[in-house]
């Protein structure tokens, strides 16, 4: 009985001084074994310094437990630990705890550094691996269209002067914001390529350096979405009025940039067309010698002069009159034809889908007796170039 009372208190003080891992994967410490387990012990270890009371913590706790999880194999080259700071305020104060949950990586050879990056499992496993080399378990998801934004990267996305910003102001613990989370990520994937007009990003408020937007912005309702249009003049956001449906984003976003994108990510029949561009192409093909040079004169300008998407689609328009002009009008047609035939192989990227529809768009408004009921109802009234 003494042996194994004697045994028992050894396996309990190897067991403290090597942290506790009860139901978890993850290695909690405490102040008087922190250093034997996270400094000096040469591994590296990314650490969760929490306090029990905290909401944020408590969000993070499930995701903490999946990361250590994806490392559990690989415990002799990487640990992930969690502390509870308030109760161990010494290593708290030690590390410049302000806030909880604070994430501090530590390399195994002295340096330490605050972890600040998005704290969902992808991101911290990323940035796990990145310091590492040590790839995780864990099955990767197509990288995210929205656009993560902090105090130091804000700017430069946001007031970009050729592009419409949609920021989304979110933070983990909302339920509204885990409600519009998939909306936002589907509608951002609908216009994945269409990044040089329109960009959706999102500050998570709830994460490590984003609380100077949250001040400059009076953020005080979550979520909140914010508008930043491709307008000079227009100094400052615009809050996002429409409906939260991708339906609704889809419509306010079509709108407001002059892109025609459907719920499905297909592109419509105005997709890629400008008004005074089909001005120019309505007349070209019926035009004498000397009109049609005139016309690709004026082509000449708007290339000149466009930027983005305009720039794009004013070449094509130029390069098609040349085409024409050379090939005659019936170039119209077989190349309508081979661009769809293109379309319909099962092998063709979005991304490639994308420019043959833009394109089949541009050539049918040098023949508009070639529209359909369907398309002659979709009018352009975009701005000038």
């Amino acid at each position: 009985m003494k042996f194994c009372q004697n045994l028992l208190t050894s396996v309990s003080i190897l067991f403290l001084a090597a942290g506790s891992v009860i139901g978890s994967n993850v290695i909690e410490v405490t102040q008087d074994n922190f250093s034997s387990v996270v400094v000096d012990s040469g591994i590296p270890t990314i650490v969760d310094i929490y306090a029990s009371w905290c909401g944020h913590c408590k969000t993070l706790s499930p995701i903490w437990d999946k990361l250590a999880g994806a490392y559990a194999d690989k415990s002799s080259k990487i640990q992930v630990v969690k502390i509870d700071g308030d109760l161990n305020r010494d290593i708290a104060d030690e590390y410049g705890v302000t806030s909880f949950p604070t994430l501090k990586y530590f390399d195994g050879k002295g340096n330490v550094e605050a972890v600040e990056v998005p704290r969902d499992l992808e991101s911290l496993a990323s940035f796990v691996a990145k310091k590492t080399g040590i790839p995780s378990n864990i099955k990767r998801r197509a990288p995210s269209a929205v656009i993560p934004l902090f105090d130091d990267t804000f700017d430069k996305i946001a007031y970009d002067p050729t592009k419409t910003v949609i920021v989304a102001f979110t933070a983990q613990w909302c339920g509204h914001c885990k409600n519009l989370k998939p909306t936002f990520e589907k509608v951002a994937d609908i216009y994945r390529y269409d990044s040089d007009s329109v960009v959706l990003a999102e500050v998570d408020t709830s994460g490590i350096g984003t609380s100077e937007l949250i001040k400059r912005f009076s953020i005080q309702n979550l979520p909140t979405i914010l508008v930043f249009p491709d307008d000079d003049s227009i100094t400052e956001p615009i809050k996002y009025p429409g409906g939260r449906s991708a339906e609704n984003f889809v419509e306010a976003i079509n709108n407001v940039v002059g892109l025609d994108r459907n719920i499905d990510g297909t592109l419509g029949f105005a997709a890629g067309r400008f008004k005074e561009l089909d001005e120019i192409s309505l007349q070209f093909v019926t035009a004498s010698p000397e009109e049609r040079k005139a016309l690709l004169e004026k082509l000449d300008k708007f290339v000149e002069r466009g930027v983005g998407s305009e720039l794009n689609s004013a070449k094509i328009y130029r390069r098609y009159a040349e085409k024409i002009s050379t090939l005659g009008a019936e170039y119209i047609t077989k190349e309508i034809d081979r661009l769809s035939a293109i379309i319909k192989k099962a092998s063709t990227s979005r991304a490639k889908t994308d420019e043959m529809k833009k394109k089949i768009n541009i050539l049918k408004t040098f023949a508009p007796t070639s529209k359909t009921d369907e398309e002659s109802k979709d009018e352009i009234s975009r701005d000038e170039l």
